[in-house]
């Protein structure tokens, strides 16, 4: 994976950031989130060893639910569902929303250490947007077995620990995701991550 907080190219190629695997409790996942989430703490504490929060928020209009921890079955359903719209018409409209709402908008990140913000900064597009960040927050929420109902509670806390056994390092990870409203359905989400490494 490449770097996160930039879209320069890795400077050390000794570094190997994020885990191949993660254990949460007596699970081990070797999903994109669990390789997300620990890459992400690595190059924050690589590149701003003071930092111990991070805050990471998009606009979206979408619900977060658990349909985005397996995008595979929501894709299928909602194939599914298109099945009976006619494909033309289908691209036609597909090419009107986009043209309207334009590309997903970018992740915005602040590092913080104690009080003090040292950064702020927009993610790359390649690396982040707006349409993945409620995917990855949902794991959060997922491995913290936080009861879906309570998903898009303006602010939802979630605490757990993850073991990469192959590095040998121990993630402290306290979430809180938050949502705040904008307008019309569309909301502020917001993921605040405070963490240790050891």
């Amino acid at each position: 994976m490449s770097r996160i907080l930039t879209d320069q190219p890795e400077q050390d190629r000794d570094v190997a950031f994020g885990a191949e695997s993660l254990r949460i409790g007596e699970r081990l996942y070797r999903n994109t989130a669990a390789k997300f989430w620990s890459h992400l703490v690595d190059e924050i504490l690589a590149d701003f060893p003071a930092c111990d929060r991070t805050v990471l928020q998009a606009p979206t209009d979408r619900l977060l639910d658990d349909e985005m921890l397996d995008p595979v079955k929501a894709l299928q359903r909602q194939l599914e569902r298109n099945a009976s719209v006619d494909t033309r018409a289908g691209l036609a409209e597909t090419l009107a929303e986009l043209a309207i709402l334009g590309e997903p908008g970018p992740v915005t990140i602040s590092l913080h250490a104690g009080d003090t913000q040292i950064a702020t900064r927009q993610l790359p597009l390649d690396c982040l947007n707006a349409d993945i960040l409620p995917v990855l927050a949902v794991w959060l929420l997922h491995w913290a077995e936080v009861p879906a109902f309570l998903w898009n509670n303006e602010r939802v806390a979630a605490q757990l620990v993850a073991q990469d056994a192959g590095r040998h390092y121990t993630y402290e990870l306290d979430a809180a995701v938050g949502r705040r409203e904008l307008s019309e359905g569309l909301c502020m989400l917001s993921v605040e991550l405070r963490f240790q490494r050891s």
